[in-house]
This record gives C-alpha cells, sequence and structure tokens, in this order.
C-alpha cells in the first residue's frame, strides 16, 4: 500500500480508488509483461548480488558478476519502454508490478480434425529454469520459451501460451522453492531445466536427485505434465562427478517411467560450440537459444495434444 493511504478515511480510500478506476485507463497485456519482467530482472539482480557477497570459488564469482552486468544493462531499457507506454496512453506507471490474469481454462477440451488445441482452450506452459532458460544477456523474446510459442503460434496452436519462470543462478533447490508459485496460472505443463549450477552451488547429487523428485511430485499432486530436460555437470569437476550427476536425470527417468517426457540433454548440439554461445563460453546466443528451443518443441507438442 502507498505511504499517505493509512491516514485517510475508507470511505476516501474507496473514492480515490473509484477516481482512479474513470481517469487512468486499462493497462494493455503488452503493459503487464513488460511491468513483470522488469519485477523478474530485479528479484534476480537482487538475488545475483547476495549470492555473490558469499560466494567464494572463482568461477562461481564470474559467472555471477557476467550475471548482474547483464541484467543492470536490461534494466533502464524497460523502463524506457515502460514510461513511453505509458506517455501514450496517460496510465500512471507508479502501482504495483500484477503480472497479467490467466485466461480461464476451457471446461470441455475439444481438439481441431488436425489434432490441434481448440480456439476455446488456454493452455500454459511453465518453463522452471536458472540462466540458461532466463535468456541470460539476451532479451526475453530471444530465449527458448519465447520462440517455442512463436513455434506454437505458427502452427496454429494460438492458445498456447509460456511463462518464463528462469532465475540466473538459481539451482534445483531455489526452482523447489519457487514451483509452488510457478503453478498457480493455470499451468498444464511444467518444464523443467535445472541442475547446471549445483556443483557450483555444492550441492551433492544426492541432493540434486531429491530436489527434482520432489518438483516432480508438486507438478503430478497438481495433474501438470512434466518434461524433465537433463543436464551435464562441468568437465573440470571429473568424471566420477559427471557420471553420478547423469545419473541423477536417468534415475529420476526409470523412477517415473511412462509419466513423465524427458530431453537427454537441455543444451544438445549448442554447448560447446562457439558460434551458438555468448563470449562467457557457457551461455547460449540467439542462435543457440532457437536450437534449444528446436529441441525441445516436438516433444512439448505431444503433449499437448494428448492433453489436448
Amino acid at each position: 500500500m502507498a505511504r499517505g493511504w493509512e491516514s485517510k478515511s475508507v470511505e476516501s480510500q474507496q473514492a480515490d480508488r473509484e477516481t482512479a478506476a474513470k481517469v487512468s485507463p486499462p493497462a494493455t497485456p503488452e503493459d503487464l509483461r513488460k511491468r513483470a519482467e522488469r519485477r523478474t530482472i530485479e528479484l534476480s539482480l537482487a538475488r545475483a548480488k547476495a549470492d555473490l557477497a558469499q560466494a567464494t570459488a572463482p568461477a562461481h564469482r564470474a559467472m555471477l558478476e557476467a550475471a548482474i552486468k547483464a541484467l543492470q544493462k536490461l534494466l533502464p531499457v524497460l523502463a524506457l519502454l515502460l514510461i513511453s507506454a505509458c506517455s501514450f496512453r496517460n496510465v500512471s506507471c507508479g502501482g504495483s508490478v500484477v503480472p497479467p490474469p490467466p485466461e480461464p481454462v476451457a471446461t470441455e477440451a475439444t481438439a481441431t480434425a488436425a489434432g490441434k488445441v481448440s480456439q476455446s482452450t488456454s493452455f500454459t506452459i511453465a518453463f522452471l529454469g536458472d540462466s540458461l532458460t532466463a535468456g541470460l544477456g539476451l532479451t526475453s523474446q530471444q530465449a527458448y520459451p519465447a520462440i517455442v510459442e512463436e513455434m506454437f503460434d505458427a502452427e496454429g496452436y494460438t492458445q498456447v501460451e509460456v511463462i518464463n519462470a528462469g532465475i540466473s543462478g538459481d539451482t534445483t533447490a531455489g526452482g523447489l522453492r519457487r514451483v509452488e508459485q510457478t503453478l498457480e496460472s493455470n499451468v498444464r505443463v511444467l518444464v523443467i531445466a535445472l541442475g547446471a549450477n549445483d556443483a557450483l552451488r555444492g550441492l551433492t547429487t544426492q541432493q540434486t536427485h531429491d530436489n527434482l523428485k520432489k518438483i516432480i511430485e508438486v507438478a503430478r499432486e497438481k495433474n501438470v505434465a512434466v518434461l524433465l530436460a537433463g543436464m551435464e555437470a562441468p568437465t573440470n569437476l571429473g568424471s566420477d562427478y559427471r557420471d553420478a550427476f547423469r545419473a541423477v536425470y536417468m534415475t529420476l527417468l526409470r523412477e517415473y517411467s511412462g509419466s513423465i517426457a524427458y530431453v537427454p540433454f537441455l543444451l544438445e548440439g549448442v554447448a560447446g560450440n562457439p558460434a551458438l554461445n555468448q563470449d562467457d563460453g557457457i551461455h547460449p546466443n540467439a542462435e543457440g537459444q532457437r536450437i534449444i528451443a528446436q529441441l525441445l518443441h516436438p516433444k512439448l507438442r505431444d503433449i499437448v495434444d494428448q492433453l489436448g
């Protein structure tokens, strides 16, 4: 609540609200998206700074410093876009950031003759991930979740929407803390793309397994379909750890055989290719993000068709 309202009567507060509602036209979905995007970046920046204050490993600190610089560059651009949009429509931008309300899910799902989601059905796919999903160093529209939505739209699945719940530096532990909130918006499919930062944060492979398993269980309890994206551990951690880390995803695949969809490696065809990565050699560039989207899209399309 804004300062100053505490001293006003209930009637006065209500009158102010009614006056504001009459004077200011409602924000467009694009305004709301930009505000939510800015808030996500602000939260990611705060988290990265807090993590940097505690980080000791040089590689970890370098990754966080790069993330902070990239996020700081994005904030002024988003602020300018918001100010411009508000000036054109005479909408006040000083309020709290509120994400766009989810569209209601149809009570009876139907499919077209081609097997596509019907126009009356809202279908949301959430991507729970880290900087690889957030599109660190890129615009939100260049990150693979947005590209996946474009691919669905191009094929006529116009009611498919995505939520990019990627946060730079996040681990499976952080994803577990966020998953309940992520699944609040009528999400039908959850893509889990976590694990890349676990080793840098000192999590054991058993902890990675347990966190991912709990995330899957939360989704299943809410009748949300799951696509698990496997990851590979950094080569400098040794073959024993790499084998144990890879086994985490294979174990989960066996434990949920037939119940979840799976891609063995999120960065298949992208990792290690300088042409598809940014200067840090870790985060995919725009073309690399498109290849990730091309990897996930067929699996997600199958899930969407099955759920109708």
